[in-house]
Parts: structure tokens; sequence; C-alpha cells
């Protein structure tokens, strides 16, 4: 049985091909009963989570993903959101292959994301304001690069420094990116043109409920599940 870690997964899932993939995934139906829910103890700290998600197309494959939160990771210099994809055969029920689940977790919201913006965005959108500095920050940006001309990016995070960082990564990736002052309000430094396409990131909706309104033409996507763990973005 093949096992991708997240370089692996990366290079077969490149952005464009994955948000077309995603498109069609949505459009043809798939099953996909409630995920599962289960608390965790931990012994002298906090408890974790575990979530079961399947998913299946007849005759096809059943994708099993199973992510945990466990709030600790984080002290102990590991990963707050580990976890791992199965895939499995339709037919046979014979498992073929693991994924690295955080790599398509954040591939796959990005993508989604981007699916959203190839809709409802200006098809002539350029500029992309990033909410949120965090680890799906980078793949937002790079997925709706993917679906829209992205000439200019803004990073505005409340912590100033992880702004910064990621405005740095996403210049040496070609992009034109720059932090935006914490001090402004994220639609004050950038959605008063109508050609910017907001993305929002983890606690957003604090973010937004203290900025004024973008304009009519502005595109916006918050992720609707676990909006504490995901960022957001913006293009115009």
């Amino acid at each position: 049985m093949r096992h991708l870690d997240a370089a692996a997964v990366a290079a077969t899932l490149p952005y464009a091909a994955l948000v077309d993939a995603i498109e069609r995934a949505f459009r043809d139906g798939v099953t996909t009963p409630s995920r599962h829910h289960y608390d965790i103890e931990v012994p002298g700290g906090n408890d974790g989570v575990m979530l079961v998600m399947p998913a299946w197309r007849a005759g096809h494959y059943v994708v099993v993903k199973m992510i945990s939160v466990f709030p600790d990771n984080m002290a102990r210099g590991l990963a707050s959101v580990p976890g791992t994809v199965v895939l499995i055969d339709a037919n046979t029920g014979a498992p073929l292959a693991t994924l690295d689940g955080p790599e398509i977790t954040l591939r796959r919201t990005a993508s989604a994301s981007a699916l959203a913006a190839r809709f409802l965005a200006r098809a002539d959108a350029k500029h992309l304001l990033l909410m949120g500095a965090g680890a799906l920050g980078g793949h937002l940006v790079r997925a709706h690069a993917a679906v829209r001309p992205i000439q200019k990016i803004e990073v505005w995070n409340r912590s100033p420094a992880r702004a910064e960082v990621l405005a740095a990564d996403l210049r040496d990736e070609g992009f034109d990116a720059r932090a935006v002052p914490t001090s402004l309000a994220p639609f004050d430094a950038t959605c008063a043109r109508p050609t910017t396409v907001p993305c929002g990131a983890p606690r957003s909706s604090l973010i937004l409920a203290k900025a004024r309104s973008p304009r009519p033409a502005t595109f916006c996507y918050r992720s609707p599940a676990a909006s504490w763990l995901k960022p957001m973005c913006w293009a115009t």
C-alpha cells in the first residue's frame, strides 16, 4: 500500500487541477454521511478531539479522513491538527493508499475557496487581501492565483510579525505581496477597489465586525465550517 507524505500530496495535486476536480465532485455528487466526533481524554492535559469523515462514490473509491485536534501538541513541538486520509477501493474494500491529512485538508479548503471565486469573483480580479497568516494563508493565495489573474497580495494579521513572514515567503515565490499594518482595518486597507478578492482567517468574524463593509463588487470567502481553524480571503 502506498503512502503519500505532504510533499508527494502537493506534487500530485496542483491547484488548477484540484479546483477542476472539486468542481466535478460537487457537480456529480458523492455520498457524504455525517462525520463522527470523538472526545479523547488526555490525563493531565487538555482533551483532544478526533473527527472521522467518510465519503465515497459507488464503483470508484471510498475516502476516510481522520483528523485529530490536540491543543497541547504545540507546546510539545508537534502538529496540533495531525491526521491521515485512507483511500479504499469501493468495489472490494481493499485499502490502496494513505495520504498526509493536513496537506489534503489545506489544499482542499483553499481550492474550494478558489472554486467559489471562479463563479463569484470578477474575471479581472487581480488584488487579493488575505486576513490571517496561519498555515492556510499561503495555500489560499496559490489557489486563487490559479483561477484569477492575481497580481497584488496584501496580508493582514493580528500578529504583524506573522504577516511579514508570510508576505516575505510569497515574495520569494514571485508574488507582489506586502503586509498591511495592523493599525488599519483590513477593508480600509484595500477593499475600496472594485477588483479586490478578500480571503479571511481564524476568528475573522471579529475583524469583519470592526471593519466597514466592502464595496458591492467585492467577493468575500470564509469557510463556514470550523471558522476558528481556517483563514479567510477577498478578491476584487
